[in-house]
């Protein structure tokens, strides 16, 4: 039958098509372990088949991508797809059972596509949609990084990343990030400006419009069956190569986010005062961030200007699952969410507050951003010294913590309780700043803007005595 009359009320279902998209075998927090794939049929339909906890396990590595398969299941099987994950167009899911049955044809089908279905959107296009969004996107590379090795914050595991810019005839510029075996292709495959189609991009508000491939979801191809390609690519060769782009994200690809820019990070247009109306006005649907120049002035319910030792008001620690995170209860150590007992980890949690030249502001940070801040000790020391009602805390919070400047990305996000809005403030990272370099580029910058202006006069009064001279003649 074909994928198209796939839906909740069929009895029994029975569908031929090849796999056209497979993900990695992922782990969940709670060790839930998954992995999903996309089938298209004859008539170039996709639907979307998941493999849970065993099943996951038996089939990943038995299911290729390529080959032409006949899958078996039932109404009881076919759920309503989520478009948060699935950006598939069909609105219907399967979940793989006891119940499905699935095998492999042997003689491959030629009537059956090879390659996904893509849905092109333009980088102009990208610059209106509302956010996040994942989109299909095909252009020029225009510059790209080299792949390096981070610490995924997920799982602490290594990955590989990479960073590439994409123009397109519309005049605009995109930065992608590349994640895992997509930042480990050959720098060779970007040389020479390559025309590049991506699949299941998702975009995000930071710094600009940024792109990101999402894990077992995305896809990159160099070569389609498409006129785009050869389209874009007699179009750059003639006149996109001398044209220049304007960028829909603030960092260039060639540029590592690490380094400090004046123009970009000093002078981002954003203060704490803006993020401030936002979130008194819940101008947002969902999720934004923003990225400020600030200090801390306070950090959990300490004040700089308490002279009382002990009084905390609050803990800067907790006790947290090893597995899932979430807190546990001390006395007890039995986790709720994974319905065990564990070994707690303590880790940071608190508020702190944070205020440049327009504004102060409350906001969250978590064990990652609090090992910044609070840098003297370890959560484990910082728990200890709070327990034994240690003077030195406070010593080492309000004289070595305090007052520190931090390039600093905030997130709002916009929740509901009780029918009522309210929007939390969470900051996602922080990079300690060097005031002396800070000072240096701003120097540099404000020679520059006197020598370009300088040059200009110049120009202007050579202009004039030219024009008076032909008068004159």
């Amino acid at each position: 039958m074909p994928i198209r009359e796939v839906n909740v009320n069929r009895q029994t279902i029975s569908i031929k098509g090849r796999i056209i998209q497979k993900s990695s075998l992922q782990i969940l927090k709670s060790g839930l372990r998954f992995f999903h794939l996309d089938i298209i049929d004859k008539d170039n339909d996709v639907i979307r088949v998941k493999f849970w906890r065993q099943k996951a396990e038996e089939y990943h590595n038995i299911l290729q991508h390529g080959s032409v398969y006949i899958l078996k299941c039932t109404g009881n099987d076919v759920v309503v797809s989520n478009t948060k994950f699935n950006d598939t167009s069909n609105p219907y899911e399967i979940n793989f059972s006891d119940r499905c049955f699935v095998r492999k044809v042997e003689n491959d089908d030629d009537s059956i596509g090879k390659a996904p279905k893509y849905v092109f959107s333009t980088v102009k296009d990208i610059r209106e949609i509302p956010v996040p969004s994942i989109v299909d996107l095909i252009g020029i590379v225009r510059h790209f990084s080299p792949s390096t090795k981070v610490i995924s914050r997920k799982n602490n595991d290594e990955v590989s990343r990479r960073t590439i810019s994409v123009v397109d005839k519309t005049g605009f510029l995109i930065n992608i990030t590349l994640w895992g075996e997509l930042a480990e292709v050959s720098d060779e495959k970007f040389l020479g400006n390559p025309v590049v189609a991506l699949k299941s991009i998702q975009i995000r508000e930071y710094q600009g419009r940024q792109g990101s491939t999402l894990n077992g979801r995305s896809n990159m191809e160099f070569s389609i069956d498409d006129g785009k390609m050869e389209e874009l690519r007699d179009w750059y060769d003639s006149i996109g190569s001398s044209i220049k782009f304007e960028s829909i994200s603030n960092i260039s690809s060639n540029e590592s986010p690490n380094n400090f820019r004046v123009n970009d990070k000093l002078y981002s247009g954003r203060t704490l005062k803006d993020i401030r109306n936002r979130m008194e006005d819940n101008e947002f649907s969902s999720t934004q961030s923003f990225q400020v120049i600030a200090r801390i002035s306070k950090i959990g319910s300490i004040n700089v200007n308490q002279q009382v030792s002990g009084d905390k008001g609050g803990s800067l620690t907790y006790d947290a699952c090893p597995i899932c995170k979430k807190k546990v209860l001390f006395s007890t150590s039995y986790c709720e969410k994974c319905d065990e007992s564990v070994v707690p980890e303590t880790k940071f949690l608190f508020p702190v507050t944070i205020e440049d030249h327009t504004c102060s502001l409350t906001v969250q940070c978590f064990h990652e951003i609090g090992s910044t801040f609070i840098k003297e000790l370890s959560a484990s020391a910082c728990k200890e010294m709070e327990q034994n009602n240690d003077k030195k805390l406070n010593f080492i919070l309000n004289l070595q913590c305090m007052w520190r400047h931090y390039n600093l990305k905030i997130q709002l996000k916009a929740e509901e309780y009780n029918n009522q809005k309210k929007t939390r403030a969470i900051i996602q990272s922080a990079e300690p700043i060097d005031l002396n370099q800070i000072s240096y580029l701003m120097l540099e910058s404000i020679s520059q803007s006197i020598l370009g202006k300088t040059n200009k006069r110049y120009l202007f009064e050579d202009n004039v005595n030219t024009n008076k001279r032909i008068s004159v003649g």
